[in-house]
């Protein structure tokens, strides 16, 4: 700061009149200033990863019982499937039995799909409330998000169509390209389309990991905001436009935090579970089956505890880009 002020203001004035003492008052007035303007723009600034992962834990543990009160719903949209553990057979019979589990198995996996895409909108729903520090019974939103989830539903398909679809057609072109040319006896268009393929597979990766993040507050936006369709993924992106790295890194690095955290505790879990299993069942298929089927609830609660923390991580994100947009 001293060599700014007196780069621009020593030439201006005679060196008699403006000695270093000045210089240096000078230069704590600019400091002063632009502490100030820094302080000022930091409040319109994005949180940094400490603050959001700081926040979003705090919201978590504040508000537990009424996020467990909808994530638990889980459990029971698991049900079928745990029916159709139990009815599993031993060896490679197949029978009504048999049938009857998959079919259960089946009809678990179509409900938990629901299941969760309802719990996710309800959660959503309740975070703007819990974040002003309103009591939020869990009911409410559930039956609120009846009303919510055609919408959430649609605006997840559009978004996979730019996340998923569109990077993928050059890709299956190119492959397919490859593919002909390895018919062909011309080695040169080989080696040119193998080439092409491998930097469409590249773009592809690139353009997917880029819309998934300009479309990533899609959900927050049809939920909480009312945007439809085309118009939540506008929106979305327009919050993210010159933005991505920033908040890449605030999207990524929580996520993958929790993630890692709930795996460990997972797998740590499971694998306590299986030895416990492997050491009492001595080959009983009903035993087997037993700690099959706790470990199937043990791996949906621990999801029921993760899902909610995954989606404050990107809640905080959505409001705070509205609020510095």
């Amino acid at each position: 700061t001293f060599l700014i002020v007196w780069f621009f203001r020593f030439p201006q004035l005679p060196q008699k009149q403006y000695t270093y003492t000045a210089i240096l008052h000078d230069a704590f007035h600019f400091f002063e200033k632009m502490s100030y303007t820094l302080s000022t723009i930091s409040m319109k600034s994005l949180l940094s990863l400490g603050a959001l992962i700081d926040t979003s834990f705090e919201h978590y543990k504040k508000n537990l019982p009424s996020i467990l009160g909808t994530t638990l719903w889980l459990l029971a949209a698991a049900i079928p499937s745990a029916i159709g553990i139990v009815l599993s057979q031993d060896g490679d019979a197949v029978n009504v039995t048999t049938w009857m589990s998959f079919g259960f198995s089946a009809l678990g996996g179509i409900i938990g799909v629901l299941a969760s895409i309802h719990i996710s909108v309800a959660l959503i729903a309740s975070l703007r409330e819990q974040k002003e520090g309103n009591i939020t019974d869990p009911r409410v939103f559930l039956k609120k998000a009846f009303s919510l989830d055609l919408s959430y539903v649609w605006a997840t398909i559009l978004k996979s169509i730019f996340v998923g679809i569109i990077p993928l057609i050059p890709l299956l072109i190119s492959i397919g390209a490859f593919s002909f040319a390895l018919r062909s006896e011309n080695g040169m268009l080989v080696n040119v389309l193998a080439i092409v393929a491998f930097v469409t597979i590249l773009l592809a990766l690139g353009g997917a990991l880029k819309f998934s993040l300009h479309y990533n507050f899609v959900p927050y936006a049809t939920v909480l905001d009312g945007k439809r369709g085309m118009e939540s993924l506008r929106t979305s992106a327009a919050l993210v436009k010159g933005r991505w790295w920033p908040i890449f890194w605030r999207v990524f690095l929580p996520k993958a935090l929790y993630t890692l955290i709930f795996v460990v505790i997972l797998a740590g879990t499971l694998w306590t579970t299986g030895i416990i299993g492997i050491a009492l069942s001595q080959g009983s298929f009903f035993l087997a089956k037993l700690f099959a089927l706790t470990n199937f609830f043990i791996s949906t609660l621990i999801t029921a505890g993760l899902i909610p923390i995954l989606l404050l991580t990107d809640y905080y994100v959505y409001e705070n880009l509205r609020e510095t947009k």
